[in-house]
């Protein structure tokens, strides 16, 4: 199985390390954790000072949700990956050049006098167009039940199989 975890920031990638943790995957999942810098609109002589900041700050965030994850799931395979562009094509485009099997967002939900949460737009994006199935992390880890959870994961899996070999 392949996941992929499109990782804004520490809250979210923590989200997410915790989520992984408190589940069980099939034995060769490989987890790729995925942050998108966004092109520096500016036009000036500081872009590159900008770029080289942006890519430092992608770098220790990549690593501490890598961490994060290691220290919930010693063994566990994982991929980093940074990438300059907008962040739903570039999570879009990865999930198919890489075929994941599942892609994890995070959510910044606002709060709306007409609706009770909005999601942000990167993630509303990816939940419709993606070609897997998403998996919208919020704050704190999934509060469905371990069992739940469990069928649930082989039950992907088990789909996973029978799409491969060409069965319907």
């Amino acid at each position: 199985m392949k996941v992929l975890l499109a990782v804004d920031g520490l809250k979210t990638g923590g989200a997410m390390a915790a989520f992984i943790a408190s589940h069980t995957w099939p034995q060769k999942t490989i987890f790729r954790v995925l942050h998108t810098i966004e092109p520096t609109k500016c036009t000036s002589a500081d872009r590159a000072l900008i770029a080289i900041e942006r890519r430092q700050r992608a770098d220790i965030l990549i690593s501490k949700v890598r961490q994060s994850i290691l220290e919930r799931c010693a063994g566990a395979k994982i991929e980093t990956k940074i990438s300059v562009g907008q962040p739903r094509e570039v999570v879009l485009a990865m999930v198919d050049r890489w075929h994941a099997d599942l892609v994890m967002v995070g959510s910044t939900h606002k709060k709306s006098k007409n609706l009770p949460d909005v999601l942000n737009s990167v993630s509303t994006a990816i939940a419709f167009q993606c070609s897997c199935s998403v998996l919208i992390v919020r704050g704190k880890a999934s509060r469905v039940k371990p069992s739940v959870r469990k069928k649930s994961l082989m039950a992907h899996e088990e789909r996973g199989r029978t799409k491969r070999s060409g069965a319907s």
